[in-house]
């Protein structure tokens, strides 16, 4: 979803590197829930805010 064309709610992003991040946005912003999936397959599940892995 985009709010004031900013990503918010859920969402799908993939990076030019290959890595993918599947869950909520705030403000453009990975934020709540959410999968990180790195470019060699490691996968980070968990809660994000501001961008940043907090659990």
């Amino acid at each position: 979803e985009f709010k004031d064309d900013k990503f918010h709610g859920k969402a799908t992003y993939n990076y030019a590197d290959g890595g993918e991040y599947v869950g909520e946005y705030k403000n453009t912003r990975r934020h709540g829930k959410g999968t990180y999936t790195s470019p060699s397959g490691e996968i980070y599940k968990g809660k994000w805010k501001d961008d940043k892995q907090v659990e």
